[in-house]
């Protein structure tokens, strides 16, 4: 009798269980479920998820200690700490210090949590926990918004979830409900799975609906690159299968189309866009300060100086103009790492992670969002976890 095979990997139940404890994979699977709704909560009842963040790193690296648990610094999680670190020591040359002091407390925080999850051994039932978080949490996004959206602002072509009068950046709420789509579509195509086909199809078209409707085009390229990595990393499946999933996935868009409203579907397909809503001019200004300071960058938050403090609008841009070639290649090279690493172990799933996690950020300013770390987090988790059972399996030949 064949092993049974777990719904989110490739590899057999018969994997290792180790690294958290169940009360510490209660907590950071709520971290990952209450992620998009940070904004909400925080009108209500303040910060207090950062304040449940930094318990958990403590509580997690208190048990790493106390209970001698396995860990290993790899070098791509070294990289994610120096760039931490040379982003703090170029507060030095930096021209604005308003934007470090805003965001310190929070680049720590996401870092740390990127650390501890990613420095140790997570077992199968860990994985799949957080993973469950962080996509149901996503789905109740989704749902919520399409009970409770409403125009973003001025913007009466943009829609987004309003909840206590509070509301997000469309292109933020488009990023929240990413996860939705991408994860959802990935389970469709699984053999090993809880849910119907049919249902996990549905969120995904549901969560392609509330993306167009908050006009997000960054929102729409990602669902886009989204489903040609699954479509053409997907070894699991074969052809006439991608082809059908190709064809089932064209079909829900043409269908959300057809209930989006004329502004929202305008604003999406109008062909005089030409400027990006002034990122153009944006990224000009920044890219001018990179190729004055190429190497070192010209310091955290002088981008957004140089903006008269407005966003850039793109991630690694900013990044490129404050942290130079230097900083941003200890960021980048660990998601290049990642992401051939996931093609030679042929796992999608860290793929569709890095996907939904980094295209979103080329449209907007997303170094301080839980989307992003959250997402790249979650990729390298997985990326592990395959690595372990890999060389269990081995073994055990």
């Amino acid at each position: 009798m064949c092993p049974k095979i777990n719904a989110w990997s490739s590899f057999p139940k018969s994997c290792p269980n180790t690294g958290l404890g169940v009360f510490e994979t209660f907590l950071c699977s709520s971290l990952f479920f209450i992620a998009p709704f940070e904004a909400y909560l925080v009108s209500t009842i303040g910060g207090v998820v950062k304040y449940v963040l930094l318990f958990a790193i403590l509580l997690i690296l208190y048990k790493d200690i106390y209970t001698k648990r396995a860990t290993r610094l790899d070098w791509w999680i070294s990289f994610f700490v120096v760039w931490l670190a040379y982003k703090i020591v170029t507060i030095f040359w930096t021209s604005d210090l308003s934007i470090p002091l805003l965001h310190f407390a929070s680049q720590l925080g996401m870092v740390g949590f990127l650390f501890v999850l990613t420095s140790m051994d997570i077992g199968e039932r860990q994985r799949n926990s957080v993973l469950n978080g962080y996509f149901w949490g996503s789905v109740a996004f989704c749902l919520l918004s399409l009970v409770f959206m409403k125009p973003s602002g001025v913007y009466t072509q943009r829609f987004v979830l309003t909840l206590f009068g509070v509301q997000v950046d469309p292109n933020n709420a488009a990023a929240s409900a990413l996860p939705a789509f991408a994860l959802g579509l990935y389970l469709c195509t699984r053999e090993q799975r809880t849910l119907p086909k049919a249902l996990y199809g549905f969120l995904g078209v549901l969560a392609v609906y509330i993306v167009f409707m908050t006009g997000s085009r960054g929102g729409m390229l990602a669902i886009a690159a989204s489903a040609v990595v699954l479509l053409l990393f997907s070894m699991h499946l074969k052809l006439y299968q991608k082809v059908v999933v190709a064809m089932l996935l064209l079909g829900g868009c043409i269908l959300v189309l057809g209930f989006l409203p004329q502004d929202t579907y305008a604003r999406l397909f109008q062909i005089d866009y030409t400027d990006g809503s002034g990122r153009t001019e944006l990224w000009g200004i920044v890219w001018k300060a990179f190729l004055a300071n190429p190497i070192f960058g010209v310091g955290w938050g002088a981008a957004t100086k140089l903006t008269g403090g407005m966003a850039t609008h793109n991630t690694f841009l900013s990044m490129l103009c404050e942290q130079g070639v230097f900083g941003t290649f200890f960021f980048v090279a660990p998601l290049v790492y990642a992401v051939l690493a996931s093609l030679r172990k042929k796992q999608v799933l860290p793929i569709l992670l890095l996907v939904g996690a980094i295209v979103p950020a080329l449209t907007i300013d997303a170094i301080n969002k839980r989307f992003l770390w959250y997402g790249i987090t979650l990729a390298l988790v997985f990326l592990r976890g395959a690595e372990n059972c890999q060389n269990h399996l081995e073994c055990e030949e």
